[in-house]
């Protein structure tokens, strides 16, 4: 490498990590995201459990699981930041 080159890489030179959401926003947002995936959840299986064969629909459930996986999903990231394991 040219010395040009080693200046470039240089920590000097270089702009330190910002994350794109606080660290103090992590527990909130863990809290938040949980809650509205399990409330989702919960919608879901009340439907599951109210509705016949006859009158099921896969739109209807997908409207409820994909939402609720994502939330959930999203939910579990900020609380394994908040909890300190850093993916």
């Amino acid at each position: 490498m040219s010395a040009q080159q080693l200046v470039a890489w240089s920590s000097k030179t270089l702009v330190p990590f910002a994350p794109p959401v606080a660290f103090a926003a992590f527990v909130p947002m863990a809290i938040s995201l949980l809650t509205v995936g399990f409330i989702l959840g919960s919608a879901l299986l009340i439907y599951e459990v109210t509705a016949t064969k006859y009158n099921r629909s896969t739109l209807r459930e997908l409207l409820f699981v994909v939402p609720a996986s994502l939330f959930t999903g999203f939910g579990v990231i900020f609380l394994f930041l908040a909890v300190g394991i850093y993916m």
